[in-house]
């Protein structure tokens, strides 16, 4: 379940327009790793205006507000096309209106996938971990993707998903090893 919400008219209806492109757990691994599509590399390439900077940092900030009041609608969308990818339409609370973004759908051995990729990367930090980039903070700037994939799969707790995903990638390598 995911907290309250109501895109009047329905997320799958607005959602259905916006053509979402499979990427592979490698890929968000890279980009929540490089932050190349990261909420203020999205806005440099859109111009850089101020305004452009401005408007990502507070949709960083209405994702985190969203996910820790528990006020979101996550709606699984059927496939466009039966090649397509799995699509989430994640629908929140901006200033005035309801925000609807679709997103690919990433299942738990995808989201394990990720946690994995980027613990072989090692640090991206001084300290020595990439924790920082796995944090419902890190994840509403870096990947939105990975980030409402995480709340949806494990009832919003982002932390104690990541936390478990840890775990299944390090149990994992034990009984490779």
């Amino acid at each position: 379940g995911g907290g309250s919400g109501g895109g009047g008219g329905g997320a799958a209806a607005a959602a259905g327009k916006v053509k979402v492109k499979a990427r592979s757990a490698e890929q968000y691994a890279g980009e929540i790793y490089s932050g190349s599509s990261g909420a203020m590399q999205t806005a440099a390439r859109g111009g850089g205006k101020t305004g452009d900077f401005l408007s990502e940092h507070a949709m960083i900030e209405f994702r985190v507000a969203a996910v820790q009041g528990r006020s979101y609608q996550l709606e699984p969308l059927p496939r466009p096309t039966p090649k397509a990818c799995p699509q989430l339409a994640c629908t929140f609370k901006a200033v005035r209106r309801q925000v609807c973004e679709t997103l690919q759908l990433l299942d738990r051995a995808e989201l394990r996938g990720v946690v994995a990729a980027l613990s072989k990367r090692g640090s991206s930090s001084r300290g020595g971990t990439t924790s920082h980039l796995l944090s419902l903070q890190g994840l509403a700037g870096r990947c939105p993707t990975v980030l409402w994939s995480l709340v949806r799969e494990f009832d919003g707790d982002v932390e104690g998903g990541v936390e478990a995903l840890r775990r299944e990638v390090q149990d994992g390598a034990a009984v490779e090893s």
